[in-house]
């Protein structure tokens, strides 16, 4: 018969020895593959919200699951809420490199330079667009000129013969 008592946070199920004994070969398990895998607590955490962000386990409980001698205190963790949220995160993550292996990190960095260069590109282009469309309007404005200026020396020079003419007969 189980019976579950609560303390606080957590549940403890006493009187079922299959139960108990279940959950210290899970826990044993996932030290072994955090050890293989060199797992840190945060990339268990990451991947616990990453897989069901409603049963991510406290950081400190995290610690407390796998730190020595906790097989034997298997029954003070919560089977559904705690043992099981943590072994489906570290056996997602068994085999794979570290996220946080120098690897990973500088994969992540080389990502990251890469997203802010395209952001940059992107920045660039707009800035070339706008530009693009400033010296086109800038071109416009050259051309009204040159029409102006052009119509303005041919009154100037309407304006020299007329003044010509009029000299031409006064003298």
């Amino acid at each position: 018969m189980n019976k579950q008592l609560s303390t606080g946070e957590h549940f403890l199920i006493t009187g079922d020895s299959q139960m108990e004994n279940k959950a210290a070969q899970m826990i044993k398990e996932v030290k072994d593959i955090k050890n293989d895998s060199k797992l840190t607590y945060d990339d268990i955490m990451v991947q616990m919200e990453k897989l069901d962000s409603s049963t991510v386990v406290s950081l400190s409980t995290l610690r407390r699951v796998f730190r020595d001698g906790s097989e034997a205190k298997a029954s003070s963790f919560n089977f559904e809420e705690v043992l099981t949220p943590i072994h489906n995160a570290v056996k997602s993550l068994e085999g794979k490199p570290s996220p946080s292996s120098p690897f990973e990190i500088e994969l992540q960095g080389y990502k990251n330079v890469i997203r802010v260069q395209n952001e940059e590109i992107d920045r660039l282009i707009e800035l070339k667009e706008h530009l693009d469309d400033r010296v086109d309007f800038l071109v416009r404005q050259i051309s009204t000129k040159d029409d102006l200026i052009a119509t303005l020396l041919k009154q100037i020079a309407e304006k020299d013969d007329t003044i010509k003419r009029l000299m031409d007969k006064c003298l």
